[in-house]
């Protein structure tokens, strides 16, 4: 996904990346001019982003990422989280990023790793309908489709 944002998204400034196993962020951006990647090694640095896209294995690693970075008091943001979670966890992140004055849009992805490599993900955002709009040029980025569903 990383590498379809930095390849398809007119960013205006290097990508933050954060990884939990930091020497992963720091191998994988290594594969990147420097300024279009910045591996960070803590949550308090993606906390000053503007837009912060998290996509992690489960829902207990979700709700810690959340906390983490709202624990850093954030600017407002849009928060996009692309992990495949239980509809009661991502209805619970919202609330929390929503409650301390960000915009949230839950986007799982679907598809192989080959699919992520290609920019072919399915995507599917999900939230107030200004949010989602915000979010789609990153759906675009990353994925063959888009679907928009109603807020939660």
């Amino acid at each position: 996904m990383v590498r379809n944002i930095v390849e398809k998204y007119p960013l205006q400034s290097p990508l933050i990346i954060n990884n939990r196993t930091a020497a992963r962020a720091q191998s994988f951006a290594a594969t990147f001019p420097p300024s279009k990647v910045t591996p960070v090694t803590t949550l308090e640095a993606v906390s000053a982003a503007s837009i912060i896209i998290t996509c992690v294995a489960d829902d207990a690693a979700i709700r810690t990422t959340i906390d983490s970075i709202l624990s850093y008091s954030p600017s407002p943001t849009l928060f996009i989280d692309c992990s495949t979670v239980h509809p009661s966890t991502t209805a619970s992140i919202s609330a929390l990023v929503i409650a301390a004055g960000h915009k949230f849009v839950a986007m799982p992805v679907f598809g192989a790793p080959a699919m992520a490599d290609a920019g072919a993900l399915v995507c599917v955002p999900a939230g107030p309908r200004s949010s989602v709009e915000l979010a789609l040029p990153f759906a675009h980025a990353v994925g063959r489709s888009a679907e928009h569903t109603p807020e939660l």
